[in-house]
């Protein structure tokens, strides 16, 4: 590799790095989901919810401006709920403790670093979006210029920058993911599988790849091996459900897209078929029409496209690289298929983990071509 190149790389990559850590911190910004985050890691020490409540509001204003808690506070009908009726908060916990890698995660990061909740969070966010990087740049570092250099728009396509700065378990769901993507394209199954599963304490739709995985291994008649990942993956699903007493399937699709509760005491939505394909569709057309979100559908397409064109291949390993991305990206539709959130972040993790093996893929093929 020439010197130039080299210089090229590692410039680019610092500056991205910086910019990044710049973002993520040029203002004062808490969203809302981090309360019950900060709620639920209190409660992992103190089981007295009562507590927890008054800890996770009373750190906030101690935390930020007046105007910024007023926002979080009392903006709706919703958070004036959350913020004055400790049974309504409590009633939405579940939502937040069945993250339960994410929550303890909060926990170890705090009491490690000696920081408050609020601040661990942000370290974590900002943590796992450097991380995402730094592996995708070694990844790509002996890769021909154009293709390292591509990695950067393509992340800040997938929004790494917004990832850096919420408050939210994505960026981690995107590293553990870009790792296990890593580990399955080198073959390294176990580690990679068990990452996976793991993936499912950070967000239960995440049991939709190993779910996805699991049929590959019924389709080709490894009956131990698609044994073994599915009643991994079903038992620390329930247990993680049962333990947080998860809201369940159809109270999380009706709160998140019809209407959401003040409280969910009492709250027992009735399922409807008709609903859910409705409200499919329209956010569907919804997200395709508008001009931001519609990047989400497009992204989707273009990875299932790509995947689809390199499984296609010739050459063993650019179809796997190909096969590999799939799973990702048809995960990540069958995500949205499920509850069709109208937000990127939700599922950037699992695009990232499919955008790195098609740039894999191009990268194999690159390489296959005579100089």
């Amino acid at each position: 590799m020439r010197n130039i190149d080299k210089i090229i790389k590692i410039s680019t990559l610092l500056m991205f790095c910086f910019y990044l850590n710049w973002f993520s911190n040029d203002r004062n910004y808490i969203n809302y989901d981090a309360i019950p985050y900060v709620a639920s890691a209190f409660l992992v020490q103190n089981s007295d919810v009562d507590e927890a409540f008054k800890y996770s509001w009373g750190l906030l204003k101690k935390t930020v401006d007046k105007n910024i808690y007023q926002d979080l506070c009392c903006a709706n009908d919703y958070r004036k709920s959350m913020s004055a009726d400790k049974s309504a908060f409590e009633s939405h916990l579940p939502s937040y403790q069945t993250k339960s890698g994410y929550v303890y995660m909060i926990r170890f990061a705090s009491d490690l670093m000696s920081i408050n909740e609020y601040d661990a969070i942000k370290v974590i966010s900002q943590i796992a979006s450097l991380l995402i990087v730094i592996l995708l740049a070694m990844s790509f570092f002996r890769e021909h210029l154009a293709i390292y250099l591509s990695i950067f728009p393509i992340l800040v396509l997938l929004e790494i920058l917004q990832l850096s700065r919420l408050m939210t378990p994505d960026a981690l769901i995107g590293l553990l993911m870009l790792i296990s993507a890593y580990l399955l394209s080198k073959n390294k199954l176990p580690i990679a599988y068990s990452l996976l599963i793991s993936s499912i304490l950070l967000r239960q739709t995440n049991i939709l790849f190993v779910g996805i995985l699991s049929f590959i291994k019924l389709y080709k008649k490894q009956y131990l091996s698609f044994c073994v990942l599915s009643i991994s993956a079903l038992c620390i699903y329930g247990l993680n459900s049962f333990y947080f007493s998860s809201l369940g399937y159809w109270k999380t699709f009706h709160s998140s897209l019809i209407y959401m509760p003040n409280t969910f005491v009492n709250y027992n939505p009735e399922f409807s078929f008709e609903i859910y394909m409705k409200l499919l569709l329209d956010k569907f057309f919804w997200i395709l029409s508008d001009t931001y979100l519609s990047k989400l559908i497009t992204v989707m397409g273009i990875n299932i496209a790509m995947g689809i064109f390199f499984l296609r291949s010739k050459f063993i390993k650019i179809s796997y690289f190909g096969k590999l991305s799939l799973i990702f990206s048809l995960g990540t539709l069958a995500a949205f298929v499920l509850i069709p959130f109208p937000d990127f972040r939700i599922y950037a993790g699992p695009l990232i983990a499919s955008s790195f093996l098609i740039l894999k893929a191009i990268a194999k093929t690159k390489n296959l071509q005579p100089n």
